[in-house]
């Protein structure tokens, strides 16, 4: 930038040159305009010495930023806190689709076949085929819809509408698998094995009703649901003699805890059954999904009013240990005075351990359930069960104590490989009939292998 007393000449020079080839030009003209000249100058230095003000200023805004013991403090207008953001679900705008097959083979003996003309069973079929269909509406709403398939038939076995305003809480309609118990809650492709006899015959897992769950920041959770049951009454249509709706109503408690290598989790259930005086009759596998037959068979009622089941659950992870058990107990009363009412129980305990000693399941705390392994790459787990179910009341029905022996084999998060074997003792004044006593005696006991493959796609 040019200094004043430059710009001063320059410009003086400049109309001094201009008035001295101008036509014309008297020396009073010319006196004039140096005064105008004068003044313009005055002013521009005017203008220039604010500018270097300001420029003055400015360094010393920078120098007081980077050196702030040198400086008072410079004075800035109080800044309004901003409220945290909260980051919305991603929305998915095509489905998403998942699935499972699952190749099964089963070897028996003993008292699975008895009645039978073969001292020994066995059977290679496919154990499931799921096929997933996910589907985000928008931030709040979902669809989620399970197809099963086996080598008889493909139904939709799950299919409902998820609504979720917050992360505490979620409603579901449609065709549920009930929040019975924890281990109900594990989907097929996460079982080292069947589930627990008492599991199978005291928890109904898939209807159609509505569902509803909500958490709290510690960890307590409570859901309850209303569904059509189609699991003990007469034909299992969820339909009475007169065509009225047979409903069922669950409610489920937990609470868990988890540390960076352990989760405690707690909780019990509580489900009511309407029978509609329907008749009532329960029995339940031994273990073995394809054996011949079935080893728990409960006394009949011709007329029941209602079932009411009780449950508790716990299960503790340590690192690559876990051991898990669950009790209940299922009181049916009957409508006839002529009929007893009818009291079942059952309990398992399951202990497992991956080799490794560093792979355990995940636990999610908003659906209180263990899921998959943490690692999927070449690890072996290995696991142990005690079972028992009691169908015995009123002199009749069976009661089976089941023990179980298996390992499971994740080649990768696609390919799964699990080998059971099972143990099965049967007592009771069921015994005493068909299929467990021929002509050739009475069987108690037999047992059997299992061999499952799965892929996940």
């Amino acid at each position: 930038m040019l200094k004043p007393s430059k710009l001063s000449l320059v410009c003086m020079l400049s109309l001094i040159g201009h008035a001295l080839h101008a036509e014309e030009v008297t020396l009073q003209e010319l006196a004039e305009k140096i005064k105008l000249l004068e003044q313009q100058l005055a002013l521009t230095k005017a203008q220039l010495n604010t500018i270097k003000e300001q420029q003055e200023k400015e360094q010393e805004v920078v120098i007081a930023a980077t050196n702030p013991e040198h400086h008072e403090p410079i004075k800035t207008e109080p800044i309004e806190p901003v409220a945290p953001v909260k980051l919305k679900k991603k929305t998915s705008d095509s489905p998403v689709i998942k699935g499972l097959v699952q190749f099964e083979a089963n070897a028996f003996d003993g008292i699975y076949t008895s009645g039978t003309e073969d001292d020994s069973g066995s059977d290679v079929f496919i154990r499931r085929t799921h096929y997933r269909v996910f589907h985000r509406a928008n931030d709040n709403l979902d669809y989620v819809l399970l197809f099963f398939g086996s080598e008889d038939s493909t139904n939709v076995l799950v299919g409902f509408a998820r609504y979720q305003p917050t992360d505490n809480f979620e409603f579901r309609l449609g065709r549920i698998k009930e929040d019975r118990t924890l281990s109900l809650a594990y989907i097929g492709e996460e079982l080292p094995a069947e589930r627990p006899m008492v599991i199978n015959a005291f928890a109904t897992a898939f209807q159609i009703g509505a569902q509803a769950h909500y958490i709290t920041d510690n960890n307590f959770r409570i859901s309850a649901a209303v569904v059509e049951d189609k699991k003990y009454a007469g034909d299992n249509d969820g339909r009475d003699d007169d065509g009225d709706l047979i409903l069922g109503y669950n409610v489920r408690g937990t609470w868990s805890h988890k540390t960076s290598d352990s989760v405690l989790h707690l909780g019990s259930s509580y489900g009511l059954r309407q029978m509609n005086s329907e008749s009532f009759s329960l029995t339940e596998r031994g273990g073995i999904r394809n054996a011949e037959n079935r080893l728990s068979i409960s006394p009949t009622l011709s007329s029941a009013k209602h079932a009411q089941i009780y449950m508790g659950e716990f299960a503790w992870q340590k690192k690559a240990f876990r051991v898990e058990a669950e009790y209940g107990i299922m009181d049916v009363e009957s409508s006839l005075a002529t009929e007893q009412d009818l009291s079942f129980s059952g309990y398992y305990i399951n202990t497992s351990y991956f080799l490794d000693g560093v792979t355990r399941l995940k636990y999610n705390n908003k659906y209180a359930q263990f899921g998959r392994p943490t690692n999927q790459n070449g690890v072996w787990q290995i696991f142990g069960r005690y079972s028992t179910l009691d169908l015995i009341d009123s002199n009749a029905g069976t009661k089976v104590d089941l023990f179980m022996l298996g390992a499971s084999y994740d080649f990768n998060p696609y390919w799964n490989f699990q080998l059971q074997y099972y143990l099965a003792d049967v007592s009771g004044p069921g015994l005493l009939q068909a299929p467990f006593t021929t002509i050739e005696g009475t069987e108690r006991d037999g047992d059997g292998f299992v061999a499952r493959w799965s892929y996940r796609f």
